[in-house]
């Protein structure tokens, strides 16, 4: 996901995209976690991510999911 940079934005495409992708094995990736510019974007991610009790992964500069990348998988 890279869309809005805004709290509503990013947990309104949550709401879009989740129910479509919410299967065994399935995953999301945000851009911009983490980066103090785009605050929403980390608060709308981190309320998803805690209340759905989701397994997540930061990535690193050059590591896969890659830099201010995050990605979350649903549990099989």
């Amino acid at each position: 996901m890279d869309g809005l940079h805004t709290y509503s934005g990013v947990a309104t495409d949550i709401l879009a995209w989740a129910p479509k992708l919410k299967r065994p094995g399935g995953a999301m990736v945000f851009n911009d976690v983490g980066f103090a510019a785009f605050p929403g974007v980390s608060r709308a991610v981190a309320e998803w991510v805690n209340t759905h009790r989701l397994q997540w992964a930061m990535g690193h500069r050059g590591v896969p999911p890659g830099q201010g990348n995050l990605a979350v998988v649903f549990r099989d």
